[in-house]
């Protein structure tokens, strides 16, 4: 009878645990970074990843990899706080596709963000491209407009990210980042 009730307690138990929701891992739970007391999480992290599945440009494979993809996540979140704040959330592409995913809605608020603010602001005079050219000579006219273009694009990036960097406490958890 002991040795009966046992296995009726067991198969209760097993039966109780199939039907639990499934948990994240606690991995999966701990910050790797905060913005203003806001957790990004090592799921918000793996989410993120799979946004580039196929490109290995974006590979975690190296702790450094993964800091670096790390700082383009909070990137990200800083640069879609931003876009909501000043109402790239009413573009017309966003009202005009009413099935997009997050993703996609996310994609096109953040190049609409970027070509005003960067793209839009990177002009090249054609005494710069002049100068460019005569330090790199081998370089057409076309080629150096474009380098030069997109040596002004990073500076406006980095410029642009740095100061929305002061705007907000970031916090990095290396050890957490470390332990994924």
């Amino acid at each position: 009878m002991n040795q009966c009730i046992k296995i009726c307690i067991l198969i209760l138990l097993l039966t109780v645990a199939l039907w639990l929701p499934k948990t994240t891992s606690a991995g999966e739970q701990q910050p790797l970074a905060a913005i203003d007391g806001q957790p990004i999480t090592g799921k918000d992290f793996q989410d993120y990843l799979k946004l580039f599945d196929n490109d290995p440009r974006f590979r975690s494979d190296t702790p450094e990899a993964r800091k670096k993809l790390l700082e383009h996540l909070i990137d990200r979140t800083i640069l879609l706080q931003y876009a909501k704040k000043h109402d790239y959330l009413k573009l017309k592409e966003l009202k005009t596709h009413k099935s997009l995913n997050q993703q996609e809605k996310d994609t096109i608020i953040l190049r609409q963000l970027l070509t005003d603010k960067i793209s839009s602001q990177a002009h090249c005079s054609e005494a710069e491209i002049e100068a460019y050219r005569k330090a790199h000579p081998k370089l057409s006219a076309e080629l150096a407009k474009e380098q030069l273009t997109s040596q002004k694009q990073q500076e406006l990036y980095k410029a642009f990210m740095g100061q929305r960097k002061k705007e907000h406490t970031i916090i990095v958890y290396q050890k957490n980042l470390e332990h994924l």
